[in-house]
C-alpha cells in the first residue's frame, strides 16, 4: 500500500497538479476526481454570455468587462504563481487580497475599478458554488472597498459656450453636437451610439428640436 501511494504521488507530481491528501487518495483508489479551474470557469461563463449578447440578456460592454477580467486573472496567475491556471478550490481570501493588490499596482487600477473586477470574479465563484465545484464561497465575509467619487457637472453657461464654439473640422463639430445631445437628453454614450434617425421625432410642442442631430445621423 505504501508503494502504491508513493507511486500515485509521483505520477501526480509529473502531471503538475495540486497535491493534497485527497488527490493522492483518489488517484491511489482509481477514483480521480474532476478538477475545475478558475480560468475554466471564467471561459465557460464568457462563452455562454457571448451567445446571449444582443438578445436583450447582456450588453456588449458587460461581456468586454468579463473578457478583461479573464486577461487580468491569467496575467496574475503567471505573475504570482508562475502558472497558467489554478484549481478553483484554492481561491481564498489570500488569493483575493493578492489579486486586489495586483490590480492596484501592476494594472494601476483605482479602488472602484479594482472592486468591479473583484465583484465580477465573485460572480464567477458563485457559479462554481452553484455547480458544486466548490463547497464554500471564498468571498464570504470579504469586504469590497469603494471610494465615493464627486463628479463635477457643466453649468448652463458652460454648455452654451460649447454650443457657440466654432471648430475648424466637421469631425470635431460632430463630436460637439453628439456630446451636447447626450447632455440635454440624458442619454449615455452607448445609447447615442445605437441611435437611429427614425428614433428622433417631434416633441410635445410639435417641433423637432433635434433636427441638426438628425441630419448628422442621416449622413453617418
Amino acid at each position: 500500500m505504501k508503494v502504491g501511494v508513493t507511486a500515485s504521488h509521483i505520477l501526480l507530481c509529473r502531471e503538475d497538479v495540486e497535491i493534497t491528501a485527497d488527490t493522492v487518495k483518489c488517484h491511489y483508489l482509481g477514483k480521480d476526481e474532476k478538477m475545475h479551474t478558475i480560468c475554466e470557469a471564467i471561459k465557460l461563463h464568457n462563452d455562454n454570455m457571448r451567445q446571449l449578447v444582443g438578445k436583450d440578456d447582456y450588453a456588449e460592454g458587460t461581456l468586454r468587462r468579463f473578457e478583461v477580467l479573464e486577461r487580468h486573472v491569467k496575467d496574475y496567475l503567471s505573475f504570482k504563481y508562475q502558472k497558467s491556471d489554478l484549481n478553483i478550490r484554492h481561491i481564498d481570501h489570500e488569493f483575493i487580497d493578492g489579486f486586489d493588490f495586483y490590480l492596484h499596482t501592476s494594472r494601476d487600477n483605482g479602488t472602484n475599478t479594482a472592486s468591479k473586477h473583484l465583484k465580477n470574479l465573485g460572480k464567477i465563484v458563485r457559479i462554481c458554488l452553484k455547480n458544486k465545484w466548490i463547497i464554500s464561497d471564498p468571498f464570504f465575509g470579504y469586504k469590497l472597498k469603494t471610494k465615493i467619487v464627486h463628479r463635477e457637472y457643466l453649468t448652463k453657461e458652460e454648455l452654451q459656450r460649447i454650443a457657440d464654439k466654432r471648430f475648424t473640422t466637421n469631425r470635431l463639430t460632430q463630436v460637439r453636437d453628439f456630446f451636447l445631445f447626450s447632455c440635454y437628453t440624458g442619454l449615455s454614450y452607448a445609447d447615442v451610439q445605437k441611435l437611429k434617425l427614425s428614433d428622433i421625432g417631434a416633441g410635445v410642442d410639435g417641433k423637432n428640436g433635434c433636427s441638426a442631430i438628425g441630419k448628422r445621423l442621416e449622413h453617418g
